[in-house]
């Protein structure tokens, strides 16, 4: 039951209660006046406890030190006296949260700390990576420009002097100067355009554009090369395939470098095919050849800048790692993927996959 509270201005008012009503009264008024840290406790002129029961904390009961406060009533309840607690611990608590606090920052400050020191560790790894890398470009970029250049020269000074036996020789030289000459230009064409991707300046004319005619266009700029030595060059190119949406010229670049890869790297019975074949709505340039191969762990690095199996400079075959790199920028810019299947001894299939127009 509600215990009745009575108030009263300038008057005096007298109130029969029980014991146990005035206990609960006091008891009331006590749970009104404390809180979790500070308690209070009501003693009669007996000294027996009637207010000021204890409470649970956070589902632990209270634990109560010594009172540091004992308020004696002086006009009325005479001997009466009202003691006051601090709860146990409140201090070592508070003292807890802040170690708590203390630790959390000390542990927050170690993460950034190596967190900071991971990410310089990996910059000063990347700037010695790429300073290695450019070492290795420029010695790579000397070597294939002089080779050619220093072959030339030879030649010019052959045949300007004279010293050949006869119109068939004097001939033969002016092939071999006319060979080394389109050698020096297709690196050249690699190196600008891969200064313009470098610079994100390379700009496609995107436009409906026949896939038998990039193909055909590819096998007329690399048939001389094809017609040296002993090679076997197979193409199948139906003329019905849709047409693509592309650059001419930029697809005609990714065809003769998967085919000057596919010659380069074939023994000295070469077999390359190309084949252009519909998907979906997909049109596939694919080139195999019967050359060396590849180890899975190597076909994931070939489209890399500057990557190259055999990276030193008395390697048989030419070229600065820039060919196949070139090949996905292109493959990317149309939307396209490129597939590769090989396996050592076993050759190379390379697959261009374009979306239709």
């Amino acid at each position: 039951d509600a215990l009745p509270i009575f108030r009263g201005e300038g008057k005096k008012i007298v109130s029969l209660l029980t014991a146990e009503k005035m206990h609960q009264l006091w008891q009331r008024s006590i749970d009104d006046f404390t809180d979790n840290l500070v308690f209070c406790r009501i003693y009669d002129d007996k000294g027996e406890q009637i207010a000021g029961r204890l409470r649970m904390y956070e589902g632990k009961e209270i634990s109560l030190g010594t009172a540091f406060s004992t308020l004696n009533f002086k006009n009325y309840f005479t001997g009466w006296k009202t003691e006051l607690y601090l709860r146990t611990g409140v201090f070592d608590e508070t003292a807890d949260k802040k170690k708590v606090i203390y630790l959390w920052t000390a542990f927050t400050v170690i993460i950034l700390m190596l967190s900071s020191t991971l990410l310089a560790s990996k910059a000063v790894l990347r700037q010695a990576k790429l300073n290695r890398l450019k070492n290795d470009f420029i010695a790579t970029v000397t070597h294939e420009l002089k080779t050619p250049l220093a072959s030339m020269r030879v030649l010019v000074d052959t045949l300007l002097e004279g010293s050949y036996n006869d119109q068939k020789q004097a001939t033969e030289y002016l092939q071999l100067i006319s060979k080394e000459n389109k050698r020096l230009t297709g690196l050249i064409d690699n190196f600008l355009t891969f200064s313009r991707m470098e610079r994100n300046k390379q700009a496609f004319d995107l436009r409906p554009t026949s896939s038998a005619d990039i193909a055909k266009d590819a096998i007329y700029a690399i048939k001389t090369k094809f017609a040296q030595g002993n090679c076997d060059f197979i193409a199948h190119i139906p003329d019905s395939l849709p047409k693509i949406r592309a650059d001419h010229d930029a697809m005609v670049t990714v065809l003769v470098n998967l085919l000057d890869n596919a010659y380069k790297y074939s023994g000295e019975n070469k077999q390359i095919e190309l084949t252009l074949y519909q998907q979906e709505s997909h049109i596939c340039f694919k080139v195999k050849d019967n050359g060396k191969g590849m180890h899975p762990r190597v076909t994931r690095k070939i489209f890399d800048r500057f990557y190259q199996e055999d990276s030193r400079l008395s390697r048989s075959a030419e070229g600065c790692g820039l060919g196949l790199s070139i090949v996905k920028f292109i493959t990317d810019a149309h939307k396209g993927t490129i597939e590769v299947q090989s396996k050592p001894d076993k050759g190379s299939e390379f697959t261009v996959i374009i979306p239709t127009a």
